[in-house]
């Protein structure tokens, strides 16, 4: 299929990809995750034009040595004139890897990389059902990371545009942000949901 992001090919890793270090007991409601789980988990954040401070932005995933695939909108601002989505300066964006509380790089093998190229989906607009699907970056770091214990790359999506594969399965949304309290938590969270159909989705929506 087509490239639309215009970059070159991103290199499939082995086998290794997608799969955690160690066995862990993952349940629900937002608990709060191992280092050794989610390894693949990456923290987005831009500094402050006003005090040099960063802002985290969102999470994404590390799929190869040196790509985080990332929701756009974590790594770009809305023009108001077209309604698309633009990316914000690479000088302006870290990617943290290797650690499960946001900022801190205490944790042996955790890191805070810079940014070489940020490729957002030529189709990326103000938000709606109707693109929700091309809301995503390519994130390129600067250096090639190692991976590790902590560190580990996602498989990518072999199966094309069919997701029927996966309808009914337990999925894992893994990162930081508000939980049910309304409280920001800078320690990474995880909850199981299960997968659903498409048009089970677009009922809800109505």
């Amino acid at each position: 299929t087509r490239n639309p992001f215009g970059v070159q090919k991103i290199q499939q890793v082995d086998a290794s990809c997608g799969i955690m270090s160690r066995a862990s007991n993952l349940i629900h409601k937002g608990q709060f995750s191992s280092r050794e789980q989610f390894p693949w988990e990456a923290a987005l954040s831009t500094d402050s034009e006003a005090n040099g401070t960063f802002i985290f932005r969102g999470s994404g995933c590390l799929i190869s040595s040196k790509h985080v695939l990332a929701a756009a909108y974590s790594v770009s601002y809305l023009d108001q004139a077209t309604k698309q989505l633009i990316p914000v300066e690479t000088s302006r964006v870290r990617v943290f890897l290797g650690t499960t509380k946001y900022g801190d790089l205490s944790q042996p093998g955790s890191f805070m990389l810079n940014i070489l190229k940020i490729v957002t989906h030529p189709k990326a607009r103000e938000f709606s059902n109707s693109l929700s699907i091309y809301q995503v970056s390519i994130v390129t770091l600067q250096q090639e990371v190692t991976f590790s214990e902590y560190i580990r790359p996602v498989c990518l999506w072999p199966y094309a545009n069919d997701v029927s594969y996966i309808v009914g399965r337990d999925a894992y949304a893994v990162g930081y942000g508000r939980d049910e309290t309304g409280k920001n938590s800078e320690t990474r969270k995880h909850v199981r949901v299960t997968v659903q159909d498409q048009n089970e989705c677009k009922i809800f929506e109505s």
